[in-house]
């Protein structure tokens, strides 16, 4: 019987040095890859980082919501007439136009009180001025005051006003303080927005 062959002679093994040469090779390619993956990942991130947003302001500026300031309200006189009656009474009727009224705001005309120059003292009837009632405010921007004064003014001028304020700052109820200190101070009273000025007498007289 003849004998079996020889088993194959086993492989030597691999030198140590080669061994070690392969896992720091194998480290260095699984670190290459981290390494390409986190520039990757901070590549994408950067740009949204410093792109602005577009609803955001830039450092410096402030939204334009922020800055907007409500216009001023203007107002001016367009006519005017008087109409004498008995137990003499005069009605005038003031017409004109306005624009950017606010909301709490009235519209008044004004002119020195014919008494207010004798009175000796500030606080005799505390009223130094005339004041009308408060303007219809029609469409368009027009206003009209209907007025009638039992003591008719011989001088002086005629002032439209515009007012109201900051009710915050005003004594309450509001129409009665407006009046209160329009009374006393005529067109300097506080919380007056806006004037204008005509004439002593309608149509030149």
């Amino acid at each position: 019987m003849a004998d079996p062959a020889p088993d194959a002679e086993p492989s030597p093994p691999e030198p140590q040095s080669q061994s070690r040469a392969m896992r720091r090779l194998k480290a260095l390619v699984n670190w290459q890859t981290l390494l390409a993956a986190l520039v990757a990942l901070v590549a994408s991130v950067i740009p949204a980082l410093i792109t602005p947003d577009a609803g955001a302001s830039s450092p410096g500026t402030f939204p334009e919501t922020a800055t907007h300031t409500p216009a001023d309200p203007k107002i001016s006189i367009a006519s005017w007439t008087e109409t004498s009656s008995a137990r003499s009474a005069t009605t005038y009727v003031f017409t004109g136009t306005v624009t950017n009224l606010p909301d709490i705001a009235e519209i008044h005309v004004v002119i020195k009180s014919p008494t207010s120059a004798t009175s000796t003292s500030a606080g005799a009837a505390g009223e130094q001025w005339l004041v009308s009632p408060p303007a219809e405010v029609l469409q368009d921007n027009r206003w009209k005051v209907t007025w009638t004064v039992h003591q008719r003014p011989l001088s002086g001028q005629w002032v439209a006003v515009v007012t109201g304020g900051n009710p915050a700052a005003m004594c309450e109820p509001l129409n009665e303080c407006i009046r209160a200190m329009l009374q006393e101070d005529g067109p300097n009273a506080k919380g007056v927005y806006s004037t204008a000025t005509i004439g002593s007498r309608p149509d030149g007289q």
